[in-house]
């Protein structure tokens, strides 16, 4: 299915999130140290709720039907939509992961601890001191 007014949506919503990082950038005194955008202080917060529901909502259309049938295969449906999701989400985190943990220890000396690491690998909070 392809819904092009909730592709704009999305591109809205990421646009958002884009321009709050960018203010919450530019906020900080070594680049102009003002809040330029404060529009998007609380719109980057709304985008990043809005893009998550929406694709919650892409994602339960793409696959709504999968689960509407029987039981039989159903396991196997949810067995293959799970991997995918795994290949899509995982392999990227890992590959940025194996560009910036090494910058992290041996470049910016930073001294944080495998668990870390590790929960940012499988995607966990980390809990901060």
């Amino acid at each position: 299915h392809s819904i092009n007014t909730l592709q704009v949506g999305r591109g809205i919503a990421a646009f958002c999130v884009v321009l709050f990082h960018v203010n919450i950038t530019l906020n900080l005194d070594k680049y102009l140290g003002e809040n330029i955008f404060p529009f998007f202080y609380a719109g980057g917060f709304a985008g990043v709720m809005y893009f998550f529901v929406l694709s919650g909502f892409v994602i339960y259309l793409a696959h709504h039907h999968d689960f509407d049938s029987s039981d039989v295969g159903r396991s196997a449906l949810t067995r293959r939509f799970l991997w995918k999701r795994f290949q899509r989400i995982y392999p990227p985190i890992w590959a940025a992961l194996l560009c910036v943990i090494p910058i992290s220890l041996f470049v910016m000396k930073n001294n944080a601890s495998l668990y870390a690491y590790v929960s940012s690998a499988l995607l966990l909070p980390i809990e901060k001191d």
